[in-house]
């Protein structure tokens, strides 16, 4: 997330024990991405394309076509060499029935598209992009206190929607993420320890499985779906068309920006002792930004709270009492001025690597010592950027049953993120130092944390990532699976298996 007052990366350009995420990100680029049958274009049928173009409402695209290369870029540049040999923009429903029917008929891979922020580049593929930007819908009925979305409705556009309704739902801060793929993999933000995961308001959703036909799920219909829809990850059982969430009134919050430079060590204690005591209405990011040849290492503290200003500088008095801030900005806004101060916005093409896990409780001083030495290990220079977040979990969040849900992770204390980010423009050569420290910090403060990780954050170096992302629930996951998707048509590297 974008700190007005610190200048470091993006949570998209930086975020990302396992395997070295070189070999898993060149994998992906071969071919981990094809979803559907049959993983080898030689043994295919030539498909025939014409019959998808005469069979759709909305534009066919292909190689050489205008608009091609726009609706086929890489969010994270690490991916673009993944290109799809056609790009169906939906019209609507029935146009993404026509796609996952054809692609049955015809053997070949497929995969959806909304805002195209998959961590793993699992939203590209070199088979049939189903592309939902074009079905773009946000319907709030206010008597009921619900929002609909259909296709691909970023939060930039909810936050003009909901703003005149004073209306919100638990959201990320990345104005350019989409919804639909957010919630699906359970969608944390500012507001999630107070409300609750996105999954957590989700009240209906309308999929097209992959016999082509479109269910509405919920607790009554379809309900074992609904279940595993909520948490369960992007792209397992079917393509999402539409979702309805129950909103919350949004209203006055203040927000603070605290920058540290000294008594490093003592901060992140203390602050492994905040998240112990901080209340529901409180979220907290604790950010370590490494030293570059002008500026020395930080930790910086991005607070939310829904409340005044002078409440939460009684939250954060216990990490001001341990050194003088270097910065620090404590703020009353409006909601919707909260949300522009916090928010996440994407700079200009980059590749990035993230990486997760989450932490139970207060981290040991030994994983605290681990925290400190691989941040001041950063080997990158100006033009890249590196960092390590801890998020405040908790709250709202960990109330449900963590069978309740797909969503498994309803005990933590906080979540780990470690990422590098460089110019798209950058050789790999030159970036493999920055993947390497990423990799090595995981696993040195990952040796202090849990072996999960979050599911939004997919890791493809991640060996044991089915226990990582869903845990207990897996089994009941996998039973989902076969009865909606029997013949793993919507398949991935990290798909859940049939």
């Amino acid at each position: 997330m974008t700190e007005p007052t610190a200048g470091s990366l993006t949570r998209r350009q930086a975020l990302g024990r396992g395997g070295r995420l070189l070999v898993a990100a060149a994998g992906a680029q071969a071919g981990a991405t094809w979803v559907g049958a049959g993983s080898s274009s030689a043994r295919r049928p030539r498909a025939n394309w014409r019959v998808l173009q005469r069979s759709l409402r909305g534009p066919l695209l292909r190689p050489g076509d205008r608009g091609f290369r726009a609706a086929s870029t890489a969010e994270n540049d690490l991916y673009a060499s993944v290109v799809p040999a056609g790009i169906a923009l939906c019209e609507g429903p029935r146009d993404v029935q026509t796609c996952v029917r054809w692609a049955r008929e015809n053997g070949v891979p497929l995969v959806a598209r909304s805002g195209g922020h998959s961590f793993g580049g699992y939203s590209r593929t070199t088979g049939l992009q189903v592309d939902l930007r074009r079905m773009k819908s946000a319907i709030v009925d206010r008597e009921a206190g619900t929002l609909r979305v259909s296709g691909t409705v970023r939060f930039a556009d909810l936050d003009r929607v909901l703003k005149p309704y004073n209306l919100f739902i638990p959201a990320g801060q990345c104005p350019s993420v989409a919804v639909n793929g957010f919630t699906l993999g359970g969608g944390f933000g500012f507001y999630s320890r107070a409300h609750g995961l996105a999954v957590d308001q989700l009240r209906r959703t309308d999929v097209v499985l992959a016999s082509g036909r479109k269910v509405t799920a919920d607790r009554s219909r379809h309900s074992d779906l609904f279940w595993a829809c909520r948490g369960g990850g992007g792209g397992n059982f079917g393509i999402n068309t539409s979702m309805t969430f129950s909103l919350f009134p949004a209203g006055k919050v203040s927000v603070c920006t605290c920058v540290w430079s000294v008594s490093l060590e003592d901060l992140l204690n203390e602050f492994q002792q905040l998240f112990r005591h901080a209340p529901d209405t409180f979220s907290l990011i604790v950010r370590m930004t490494p030293p570059t040849r002008s500026s020395p290492m930080t930790v910086t503290g991005l607070g939310h709270y829904f409340g005044p200003s002078h409440e939460l500088r009684d939250i954060m008095s216990p990490a001001l009492s341990v050194a003088p801030a270097t910065q620090q900005q404590f703020l009353d806004l409006s909601f919707w001025k909260a949300r522009d101060y916090l928010a996440d916005t994407n700079g200009p093409p980059h590749s990035y690597v993230e990486r997760s896990a989450y932490v139970s409780g207060p981290m040991s001083s030994a994983g605290v010592a681990a925290v400190l030495d691989q941040t001041r290990r950063w080997p990158g220079t100006g033009e890249t950027s590196g960092r390590l977040d801890f998020w405040l979990w908790g709250g709202a969040m960990n109330k449900p049953n963590p069978r309740s849900t797909a969503f498994v992770h309803r005990g933590a204390r906080s979540l780990f993120a470690v990422g590098a980010s460089w110019p798209a423009a950058m050789s790999r050569r030159r970036a493999r130092p920055l993947i390497h420290w990423a990799n090595d910090t995981w696993e040195a403060v990952g040796a202090h944390a849990t072996p999960y990780a979050y599911q939004n954050f997919i890791d493809p170096a991640l060996k044991d990532w089915k226990r990582a992302y869903y845990g207990a629930n897996l089994g009941r996951l996998i039973k989902v699976k076969r009865k909606y998707d029997p013949d793993d048509l919507f398949n991935f590297a990290q798909s859940i298996p049939t």
